[in-house]
């Protein structure tokens, strides 16, 4: 428990540096990144930004300012390009986080009251520590969550987006996740820059087409987001949420 309180005390301080800099790099947000990011997730009507929840402007941010590349680079690295850190400190840890950051599949397995909960990456088959205080009372073991996360030596965060996949069954989540699985953890590791986007708005554009973001809820303001139990499920007959063009029944609910 001591060591947990310890986790928890570094992990309130991290958090207040990371949400600065997210802040900061949400708006300096080009133009023409915004409406990329709003074509990408399906969230345009023309020139106008359409959303269905509260949640879903953070969702979008953070795309924005991490997946949505010009010449290589993202937002939150290009606003990082100007700020300093002295060698090993926890300022230098978090900016290597962001710039490591990575959108992954999360599987609930152990909630740790306070704290967070113990946590698979799918993905990359790590065990994790997911420290997030609302987590550690809001989400139920089994429950998937697709996620940004950042990761330090003793313990994962969320950038402030996750959004659970409690629609769907192992089996269904199983199926997204083969459509871009190589089969080791050090593929995933290994993916370029772009493929690692491709991959989160893939991702990120199924779960809002599924309609999850609407069962996520916000305590405190400003406080991050809160999944609870899901209803709605995709259509077979729907237009599949990848951007495939075929029907859901045809391409990834096969």
């Amino acid at each position: 428990m001591e060591k947990h309180a310890a986790i928890l005390e570094r992990y309130l301080r991290v958090r207040k540096v990371v949400s600065a800099i997210q802040n900061a790099a949400v708006g300096s947000i080009p133009e023409d990144i915004f409406e990329k990011g709003a074509k990408e997730l399906g969230l345009a009507k023309g020139k106008t930004l359409v959303m269905r929840a509260e949640s879903e402007f953070a969702i979008f941010a953070d795309h924005c300012i991490y997946d949505v590349l010009r010449n290589g680079k993202n937002v939150i690295e290009r606003y990082m390009d100007g700020l300093t850190a002295a060698p090993d400190s926890d300022e230098a840890a978090i900016h290597q986080a962001i710039r490591n950051a990575r959108y992954t599949f999360l599987k609930a397995e152990r909630r740790l009251p306070g704290v967070g909960l113990e946590a698979q990456d799918v993905l990359y088959r790590q065990k994790l520590l997911l420290t997030d205080v609302g987590f550690s009372k809001s989400v139920q073991p089994g429950m998937w969550i697709t996620t940004r996360l950042l990761v330090f030596d003793d313990f994962a965060m969320t950038t402030g987006a996750a959004l659970p996949i409690a629609v769907l069954d192992e089996r269904d989540a199983r199926k997204m996740i083969d459509e871009f699985d190589r089969g080791s953890p050090e593929d995933f590791g290994a993916l370029s820059r772009e493929s690692r986007s491709q991959l989160a708005t893939v991702f990120v554009r199924m779960a809002l087409a599924m309609g999850v973001s609407e069962n996520v809820l916000y305590g405190e303001r400003g406080a991050m987001p809160l999944p609870v139990a899901a209803s709605h499920k995709i259509s077979r007959n729907e237009p599949c949420p990848c951007g495939s063009g075929k029907k859901y029944k045809r391409c990834c609910g096969r």
